[in-house]
This record gives C-alpha cells, sequence and structure tokens, in this order.
C-alpha cells in the first residue's frame, strides 16, 4: 500500500512537472513570436523614419539669411538627393573709411556685391558638407584722393596738388571666381529650422588697379609717367590678396 501511495505520488509530480513544462513552453512559443512582431515593428518605424528622413532630403526647398565676410545675405537651396544640394546666394556690404598711401589721403568706398552658385556634397548624409562652385564678383573699391598740403607726391616726383586735382583710383577682382568651402547645415537632416556654418576661401585673382587724374597736369608726359608710377605701386601693394577667405553664419528654413 505504501509503495503505491509513493508510485501514485511520482506520477502526479510527474504530471505536475510535465503541466509546467507545457505551460513554460506554450509561454516561450507565444513569446517569441510576439518579440519577433514587436522587434519587427520597431525596425519597420525605423525604416520608415529614415525613409522620411531621406525623402525629406531629396525633395527639400531651402531658404536661409546670413553674414559673412562678403557681407549680409540670403540663400536658397534645393536637395537633388539625400547627399547632395544646388545653391545660390546672394550678398552685399558698402562702407567707407580713409586711408592715407604713399602721402595721399583717400577717401574709400568698399562696396561688396556677389552672387554664389555652388552644388553642396553631403558625404555622411548628415548636416555636414563640402561645397565647390563659382563666386560672380563684383566686389569693388573706389578710392578719392589728395594731398595733405599745397604740394602732392606722385610716383617719384612731386606737383602742386590744385594742378593735380582729385585722384581716383579703382580696384577690381575677376568678374567670375571659384571658390571652396566645407560647412555644417543643420536644416538638412533633421530639422525644419538650422544653424548654417561655414568656412571657405575664394580665388579671386590678383587685384586690378587704376588711378587717373582730373587736373590740368592729366595730360603732361611728365605726370602721366609718375602717375603709372603711382600706379603700379599700388599694385604691388594689393597684389598678394588673390584668395579672399570667406566665413559664413546664418539660419536655414526648410519647406
Amino acid at each position: 500500500m505504501t509503495q503505491y501511495r509513493a508510485a501514485r505520488c511520482t506520477r502526479g509530480e510527474s504530471a505536475h512537472a510535465a503541466a509546467n513544462a507545457l505551460a513554460l513552453f506554450a509561454t516561450l512559443a507565444l513569446s517569441l513570436p510576439m518579440s519577433a512582431l514587436a522587434q519587427a515593428a520597431d525596425d519597420d518605424d525605423d525604416r520608415n523614419r529614415r525613409g522620411a528622413r531621406k525623402a525629406r532630403q531629396q525633395d527639400s526647398f531651402y531658404v536661409g539669411a546670413k553674414v559673412s565676410t562678403l557681407g549680409v545675405g540670403v540663400d536658397f537651396s534645393r536637395s537633388l538627393a539625400n547627399r547632395f544640394a544646388f545653391r545660390v546666394g546672394y550678398s552685399g556690404f558698402s562702407t567707407d573709411f580713409s586711408e592715407t598711401e604713399a602721402g595721399i589721403d583717400y577717401d574709400i568706398d568698399l562696396d561688396l556685391a556677389s552672387i554664389a552658385v555652388s552644388g553642396d556634397w553631403h558625404p555622411w548624409g548628415n548636416g555636414f558638407f563640402l561645397s565647390g562652385g563659382a563666386l560672380f564678383n563684383n566686389n569693388e573699391a573706389n578710392a578719392l584722393g589728395n594731398g595733405d598740403g599745397a604740394d602732392i607726391t606722385i610716383g617719384n616726383e612731386t606737383f602742386d596738388a590744385g594742378l593735380v586735382g582729385d585722384l581716383t583710383a579703382r580696384v577690381e577682382f575677376d568678374d567670375v571666381a571659384p571658390m571652396v568651402a566645407l560647412g555644417w547645415n543643420g536644416a538638412f537632416a533633421k530639422r525644419r529650422i538650422g544653424v548654417v556654418i561655414s568656412a571657405g576661401v575664394v580665388f579671386q585673382g590678383e587685384p586690378v588697379v587704376t588711378l587717373q587724374a582730373d587736373g590740368v597736369l592729366a595730360d603732361e608726359p611728365l605726370f602721366q609717367q609718375e602717375l603709372a608710377r603711382e600706379q603700379a605701386e599700388l599694385q604691388e601693394d594689393v597684389s598678394d590678396y588673390t584668395l579672399y577667405p570667406v566665413a559664413s553664419f546664418g539660419l536655414n528654413y526648410r519647406f
């Protein structure tokens, strides 16, 4: 009788253990597909988010305002793919100041006006970009000069300032200049509004200086010779400014 009860208990325990095992198996069998489905849903959400971001990058229009070493301006850009964008921008600024050069006082008007056309490459698909393009350059400096006394030295000779009249100097640059830059566009990848910063250089060529006078000596051979010498000195002073650094800070809005 005792052996029968022991065997019965053993069978009961075995049945109970089997039931527990079946319950655990059923739980695992149900939980694994549910986990897989949840993970698949998360993966779908991630893919959808990445797809939406790429769609925004591939078909977005941007408008921005900026301040740079080329002046104050605006940018208009359009993304061409998830790693490329086309950009057109205008910058301008005007100021005036005085400077003395070779004993001649010049009142200088600096006028900055340019249009930049460039392509931006985002190698990692985020805001960082490398840019290359061209600057349609209308930047120039105009100066009006006169002597600081009764006499004025032009070239190696001294002339009566009243007979020289006003000296007009102009500095001009290449009409079209290549440019390169790198930077960050915070609105490119995720945000509706983002900070845009960039730094680069414009290969503006050697500046060209012209110098003229409007006094009665303007047609005298000696005066013309010394005026040409003065112009050459001014040309030498600016000849090293073939590169123009460009740093820019602004905000972009993505439509």
